[in-house]
Formats: structure tokens, sequence, C-alpha cells
């Protein structure tokens, strides 16, 4: 087992080793002593549950891993506690500026305030299906359907009515111009993160 300590000698992380490869549980530290982050390693990469935590202690993140890829159910929540975002992973995905996305099934996130903000359905890391995207305060700011992750057939956006070719071609064009000032969806797939906190 290895161990790194923060310079003030508090424990920073902790893993386990076989064979010179990072093997079995792993663990790190926030400086004040609070847990950040737990899981297991298989030939080096995560492998199975996985927790991470805020520096007050809340849970942040719950899920699997197989391979070093996220698999099955997850969770995310806010330092207040209240849940993130909600969804499942699979086996399959696409790469995303580097990143494998593979969302997979309805996956459902809040506002801070514990508002809904978006139900979106997904299949191997492709938007597909009915979309909904909610404003803070509940009012609808955007409803429609993705093919293959195109927008297709009836839309409301932004109090619009937009319509983009039916949903069975998966060709997207949008055919009413509109300007807005107002800012557009975010991206809601997965982004990579540089540490072990997954």
């Amino acid at each position: 087992m290895k161990v790194w300590n923060y310079e003030n000698g508090q424990l920073s992380g902790m893993v386990s080793y076989s064979n010179g490869e990072q093997e079995g549980p792993w663990e790190e530290y926030y400086e004040n002593g609070q847990l950040r982050a737990r899981g297991s390693l298989s030939n080096g990469e995560r492998d199975g549950p996985f927790e991470s935590y805020y520096e007050n202690g809340q849970l942040r993140k719950k899920g699997s891993f197989s391979n070093g890829d996220r698999i099955g159910k997850f969770k995310e929540y806010y330092e207040n506690g209240h849940l993130r975002r909600s969804g499942s992973y699979s086996e399959e995905g696409v790469m995303v500026i580097g990143t494998r996305v593979n969302n997979d099934g309805l996956w459902v996130y809040y506002h801070e305030n514990g508002q809904l903000m978006a139900r979106s359905n997904w299949s191997n890391g492709i938007q597909d299906g009915p979309h909904e995207w909610f404003r803070d305060d509940g009012s609808l700011f955007e409803r429609g359907s993705y093919s293959k992750g195109e927008k297709c057939g009836e839309w409301k956006e932004r109090g619009e009515t937009v319509t983009y070719p039916p949903c069975s071609n998966g060709q997207s064009r949008l055919l009413k111009v509109r300007h807005t000032e107002e800012p557009v969806s975010p991206n809601l797939g997965e982004t990579g993160s540089s540490s072990r906190e997954g």
C-alpha cells in the first residue's frame, strides 16, 4: 500500500498495489481529514463501487465503474444535499472531446433549489427521445425530442414553436430563424475529470 500526506502530515490518499499495479481499495482525503473519495482499482483502472464527498462530508457522487468507465446507476448531489442528477450508464458509448459519454436511459437533472431542471432520454451516449428543460422557477425553457442526437419534430423553445424535420429521418435543420439574447441550453452530457474524484 502506498500512502501520501499533506505538508502538515495529514493523510492525503492511499492506494493498494499488487505485482506493481494499482489493485484494490483506494482513498483520497481533504486536508482537514474529511474523506474526499473512495473506490477500488483493478489493473490500475477504477472498478467497482465509488463514492465522493464534499469537504463538509456531504455525499457528492455515488456510482460504479468497470475497467475505468462509469456503468450502471449514478447519482450526484449538490453540497446542500439536494439531488443534482441521476441516471444510468451503459457499457457502450461515444467519444466527445476525448471523453467517453455513455449515458443511457432517462437522466433527470435538478437545480440547486431542488426544482426539476431537465429530463432527457439517452441511448449509449446519444440523446434520443423526449427532452424537457425547465428554469429554476419551474417554468418551461424547452421541450421536444431527439433522434440519434439531432433535434426533430416540433419543439417549444423559449416560448416559441420551432419545427425541425420529422423524427424518423435523424437530420437536423432549423426551419424557423429566431434571434434571442437568452442563453442556450447546457450540455447535459458528461465531461472529463482530471482527478480520481469522478
